[in-house]
């Protein structure tokens, strides 16, 4: 994706739900899911997400199913188990504000609400691989939290981070 302007474009529900790919509201998932479903060489350059929930690849690989540990990669692709997310980029994009979902959230748990960020959630038994991380801005108002300075890469090989 590239060039897009977002506003207000919000998933989060508690305690940490959201759409397939988490509490984001852009990004992609790499799993098994009636078949193979892996996300490779994929670029999320120059968007704007303001009052947005951020950017997230999600990485649903592993010899438990991944993260969730269903074991559902075990029977349905066990000719490959992963990693689903390989050699993906996230350049150049702006996210900035809070969404009003974060802030309900907050509200529910007393806690600062979470700006949006750039994640990566992988398993630690197949880690992703390859994923660049640069050049992004993340602008958090004084009311928000902004954890890991807006990066927040999980396991990881031969990843990339930089401003």
């Amino acid at each position: 994706m590239a060039d897009n302007t977002f506003s207000n474009c919000n998933v989060q529900s508690p305690p940490a739900g959201g759409g397939s790919i988490g509490p984001d509201v852009m990004g992609a998932r790499g799993e098994c899911y009636q078949g193979t479903g892996a996300v490779f060489f994929t670029e999320f350059y120059r968007n704007t997400l303001f009052a947005s929930d951020g950017i997230a690849l999600n990485d649903g690989a592993g010899p438990t199913g991944g993260p969730s540990g269903t074991g559902h990669a075990e029977w349905q692709c066990a000719s490959y188990l992963g990693p689903w997310i390989r050699w993906s980029v996230v350049r150049a994009n702006v996210l900035a504000g809070i969404s009003v979902s974060a802030l309900n959230v907050s509200g529910e748990n007393n806690r600062l609400p979470v700006c949006a960020s750039v994640r990566l959630l992988s398993d630690p038994a197949l880690p992703s691989s390859g994923v660049v991380t640069e050049q992004n801005s993340f602008e958090c108002p004084p009311q928000g939290n902004q954890s890991s300075a807006g990066y927040s890469l999980g396991p990881c090989d031969g990843c990339v981070e930089r401003w």
